[in-house]
């Protein structure tokens, strides 16, 4: 070999040497770079969030559009914290459209990735949207139950994170319109100023007053029922507490002007009302929530009617059927939808047909076996309440030494004193042990509730001073007696008694 070809050889190596370097740098780059991209995707992700978010307030239509492919990139990316953002985004949107039928079931589908992602806070958030949608059909007793299992799960969280807070004020508000939308104002009114209560949590000023602006108006359309002067004063303080960076149109803004309007409409003011009415409408978006513009579409036509205007009072009246007509549309999509799958189900063929029929069959043999059980479990709710009644009756003297303690602990009940529970282990101190012995896995709200047995309280006085239906009452009373392996013929009271 000469000279020249060593060279040759010596550079061919040299070249191989770089080229496995760069090779080996990118490897090393390319890996480091994966787990980089996956953060920046996230990052990505939850900045497209925070700026489509305006979109779906002020144009809902497009807004879930977006909504809908930011949810696939979420789950592509298993960002599970803002697949479960998104997921109750639906939900708000099929609230916003009157679409109670949707409603249930995007909730129940945000509630099942919640318990599978183990998000106990967006499980909550599922809960008030079903709320919501059992409380516009006045469903009482199912609101009230789903209520308090949103409450349950948000006491067990952090009580100063802001998210909880805001969950739970929702909660209340979706309680709250359930009241209003029975025109039980004091109800409604009494729920808010719970929410506000609550609200003494929120460290944050700026945080705190956003709270209170919307609970204020929120009081504002309560007693705009029943006290004119009063709406007038929460709906000022609402004003007043407006923040800044809050845009001209946001909803508490139009509702607050709605309020004025509504107010002076019940003063017989019609010229004022009708101002408030105009702002209001030069506020809104094209998209408009179509229960608040029937609202709006109704007062302006009964403040055009007292003022003997009846081409304007025409013109909002058409507009008010439209609105009407929209909305009946829209609570009967469901129907259409049931429709569209019958008939894509005649295509189908013989043999799904008749796995159709005995599923139906089951599901009304299930359906036939809940209601005998529903029918003898209210029978032996009923029988127990008698029992009880008896025993009550016959046993309502107190021990001399316990009566101070017992007339202490009957003002701090009354009284939704925060103190009762302690004041009541300090009488009763080997009470928690003896439940704990016989079922380990009850928790300190049930024992609470037992409590109230040990004192020997009603079932309709346990309901006045904790705000909950007697059947509720019933309810509870029925799963401590499964518990703590209470036989059917003892009384409650009775068992009690000898704890």
């Amino acid at each position: 070999m000469n000279n020249d070809d060593g060279f040759i050889m010596n550079a061919i190596n040299d070249r191989v040497l770089v080229l496995r370097l760069i090779f080996f740098f990118l490897l090393i780059f390319s890996f480091s770079n994966a787990q980089i991209t996956d953060y920046q995707r996230f990052e990505v992700l939850s900045g497209k969030v925070v700026e489509y978010r305006s979109l779906l307030m002020g144009n809902p239509e497009k807004g879930i559009v977006v909504n809908r492919n930011l949810l696939k990139e979420a789950v592509a990316i298993n960002d599970h914290d803002t697949e479960l953002l998104l997921l109750s985004h639906q939900c708000w949107y099929n609230m916003y459209k009157v679409d109670f039928d949707n409603s249930l079931k995007s909730a129940d589908y945000l509630e099942k990735k919640s318990l599978e992602y183990g998000n106990k806070r967006f499980q909550a958030v599922a809960y008030t949207y079903k709320l919501n949608a059992f409380g516009h059909n006045q469903l009482r007793n199912e609101a009230l139950e789903i209520f308090d299992k949103a409450i349950t799960i948000l006491e067990k969280e952090d009580q100063s994170d802001v998210k909880v807070i805001e969950t739970k004020n929702n909660a209340y508000t979706y309680l709250s319109n359930m009241y209003l939308t029975a025109k039980q104002p004091r109800e409604a009114i009494s729920v808010s100023f719970k929410a506000i209560k609550d609200l003494q949590n929120v460290r944050d000023p700026e945080k705190k007053a956003q709270f209170l602006y919307r609970k204020y108006s929120h009081l504002g359309a309560a007693y705009v029922m029943f006290n004119l002067d009063s709406a007038k004063y929460f709906v000022r303080k609402s004003i007043e507490l407006k923040p800044k960076h809050f845009p001209e149109n946001d909803d508490v803004t139009i509702l607050n002007y709605s309020l004025l309007g509504d107010i002076e409409k019940g003063k017989k003011n019609f010229s004022k009302s009708i101002e408030h009415y105009k702002e209001v409408e030069k506020l809104i978006p094209k998209d408009y929530d179509i229960m608040n513009q029937r609202e709006l579409y109704k007062g302006f036509a009964e403040s055009y009617e007292s003022l003997k205007d009846s081409v304007n009072a025409g013109k909002y009246q058409s507009k008010l059927q439209n609105v009407e007509l929209k909305i009946s549309e829209n609570k009967n999509k469901s129907l259409h939808q049931i429709i569209k799958e019958k008939e894509e189900t005649k295509k189908v063929g013989a043999t799904f047909y008749f796995g159709y029929i005995i599923l139906s069959g089951l599901f009304l043999l299930i359906l036939l076996v809940f209601v005998f059980r529903l029918y003898k479990k209210n029978k032996i709710l009923t029988s127990q309440e008698n029992q009880s009644k008896e025993y009550l009756q016959s046993n309502i003297d107190i021990q001399p030494n316990r009566e101070e303690q017992h007339k202490k602990l009957m003002t701090l009940l009354q009284d939704n004193s925060s103190d009762f529970f302690v004041e009541f282990q300090k009488v009763f101190p080997n009470f928690n042990q003896a439940l704990m012995s016989i079922n380990s896995s009850i928790v300190e709200s049930e024992i609470e509730f037992c409590s109230y047995l040990k004192l020997n309280l009603t079932t309709k006085d346990i309901a006045v001073y904790k705000d909950l239906l007697p059947k509720t009452v019933q309810n509870k009373k029925y799963r401590i007696r499964k518990k703590l392996n209470i036989p059917d013929n003892i009384d409650i009271y009775f068992f009690f008694s000898q704890i």
